[in-house]
């Protein structure tokens, strides 16, 4: 199971690189965004499917008529949400080198004047949340990604979604940071031998004995 999970992740992550290269920029647009019903979204679709069997079965047109606004106010809302998303920049700044054990910072400039809602950040879709609220100008946000062992190490693609408006879409693209970071190995305590104090001689000058 675990060899089919990796070979599938392999395979995302190939499609992602030709479909969403590595760049310093990033501007979204429709050969970057995904957009999924979030579950929210796809309990709405069962309820306007057990409305349509049930305005169907017995014949009543005001619940067809509520199916079909609902379906309505979904595709308005598939496109709202596409609207929304869509024109983000997205700009990595310096991302700096640390310490193994530590968690490299990565900074991140989000703007976009016109959107509305909160972005949702993660590293490959897991670990915690770093939120941005819309709309706002130009501004810098810090991300942090732990790095528990030295080396040099490819960042994982950071997925950014929103919920706007009414939740039943999710609309989230992967950006991949344009270079790897360097993790030193960490330093360790020691415990050097504390210097000794320097016990200051005053210089007497000598003075002769005379002979009885």
């Amino acid at each position: 199971m675990r060899l089919i999970q990796r070979w599938w992740a392999g395979k995302q992550q190939q499609w992602l690189n030709r479909r969403i290269p590595p760049a310093q920029r990033y501007r979204l647009n429709r050969s970057n965004i995904f957009i999924f019903p979030s579950r929210f979204g796809w309990l709405f679709v069962l309820l306007c499917v057990a409305l349509f069997v049930l305005g169907t079965n017995y014949q009543n047109n005001l619940v067809l008529i509520m199916c079909y606004f609902l379906l309505s106010l979904m595709l308005l809302c598939l496109f709202r949400s596409y609207q929304n998303f869509r024109a983000l920049q997205l700009t990595f700044g310096s991302i700096k080198d640390v310490y193994a054990g530590n968690a490299c910072a990565i900074s991140l400039w989000c703007h976009h004047p016109n959107a509305k809602g909160t972005l949702l950040l993660n590293f490959n879709g897991q670990g915690p949340f770093f939120t941005i609220s819309l709309p706002q100008q130009e501004q810098q946000h810090w991300l942090d990604y732990p790095m528990p062992t030295r080396g040099v190490y490819p960042l994982p693609r950071i997925r950014v979604q929103c919920f706007y408006p009414l939740g039943l879409f999710r609309c989230c693209s992967y950006l991949a940071p344009p270079k790897p970071v360097w993790v030193y190995p960490a330093p360790w305590p020691a415990d050097f031998p504390r210097p000794q104090p320097v016990i200051k001689m005053s210089y007497m000058p000598s003075i002769p004995l005379l002979k009885q």
